[in-house]
């Protein structure tokens, strides 16, 4: 058997780190999404559950060119496959292709296998995965965008989707560190770390709202949180955005694992000793017809300075901003910050940038 995890692009290695980690298997990176080996089905009830670098996790029983006959031809040879997983009304949804393929798809589904469609609240989900030359059905064991969070209840405009946070933590998290996002807007960076190193699922209070419950899975979600060893800090100059952090943690059960407060980042130093921060991870502030661009060089300025001296030598920084800043890196190199590594990952249609750097 098949599984399929969908996640945001860029974020394929994240994501298949996460996979391994939580079934110990590897998997093949695909644009989009991750594919991989599985014993029995209950591993990806496993990965709905725990993961958090992911937004869909699907069981492939069939793959076949991107072509409609072939696609219709594939669905009638495996309909004995299908048809373990569906026993009452279905649904069909896409991803990688025209919206009007939805209704192509559930078509086939419907006239090869006699079922009735139900397009709100469905016992499954036929869904298809196209790219440009291959396409993956399967039955989605998911059936929500599992980075929709239900502690994000303040947002904030500059929110991460949760799934390109959970990667950021999966790149620069580890336990008994000292963590800092010091633009926690939200508190989506802190909030995932403490999901992470506490082994609490971020789908806790939601756990009855999977697909795989109607589909005669026997499955029941484990819970192990433990207390992380690592020290989880959030900071922002307003307390609109301390207090929404605040709340959200708390909705996500790990209020007690992690500590917001408001600094200005001119004030860092005075919070935090000399050498003494292992790592940060932030979305940094951005240009924008709104900003004056003089005080936003000014603040990134700042900010570099202040995390050159609370820093530790060897600490990492990883910063997340709009692709199309070239402002940053320059930045960090008047202040002692080698360059790592920088990747590309999509935030929907939103192109961002991922950079690594190292205090030297």
């Amino acid at each position: 058997m098949k599984g399929l995890i969908l996640t945001s692009k860029g974020i394929e290695e994240e994501a298949k780190q996460e996979i391994s980690k939580l079934i110990g298997v590897e998997g093949e990176i695909i644009e989009g999404g991750v594919l991989f080996s599985i014993s029995k089905p209950e591993e990806l009830c496993t990965l709905c559950y725990h993961g958090q670098c992911f937004e869909r996790v699907v069981l492939v029983l069939t793959e076949t060119v991107n072509d409609w006959k072939k696609i219709e031809q594939t669905l009638v040879k495996e309909k004995k496959q299908f048809m373990k997983y569906l026993k009452g009304t279905f649904a069909a949804r896409i991803e990688g292709a025209e919206i009007d393929a939805e209704a192509d798809l559930g078509q086939i589904v419907h006239d090869s296998f006699g079922l009735p469609v139900q397009l709100d609240n469905p016992d499954a989900i036929v869904f298809g995965y196209f790219t440009d030359i291959k396409v993956y059905i399967g039955i989605d064991f998911s059936g929500k965008d599992l980075q929709k969070r239900e502690y994000k209840i303040f947002p904030h405009k500059e929110s991460l989707r949760a799934s390109i946070a959970a990667a950021l933590c999966c790149i620069g998290v580890q336990e008994g560190k000292l963590i800092v996002d010091p633009y926690c807007k939200s508190g989506d960076i802190i909030i995932e770390a403490a999901l992470m190193l506490s082994g609490k699922s971020a789908h806790f209070y939601n756990k009855d709202k999977f697909t795989w419950k109607k589909l005669g899975i026997m499955y029941e979600a484990e819970d192990t949180a433990k207390k992380p060893k690592a020290e989880l800090v959030g900071s922002d100059n307003t307390m609109n955005s301390v207090k929404a952090s605040q709340k959200n943690a708390k909705i996500a059960g790990v209020d007690e694992y992690t500590h917001f407060t408001r600094i200005d980042i001119d004030w860092i130093d005075t919070k935090f000793k000399k050498n003494t921060i292992d790592t940060i991870i932030t979305r940094m502030p951005e240009m924008s017809k709104f900003k004056d661009p003089k005080e936003v060089r000014k603040q990134y300025k700042e900010f570099f300075y202040q995390a050159e001296y609370v820093m530790k030598k060897k600490g990492t920084m990883i910063l997340i901003f709009k692709a199309n800043n070239a402002e940053i890196l320059p930045a960090s190199k008047k202040e002692g910050f080698a360059f790592v590594r920088e990747k590309i990952v999509w935030m929907g249609k939103e192109e961002m940038k991922i950079l690594v750097l190292l205090k030297e």
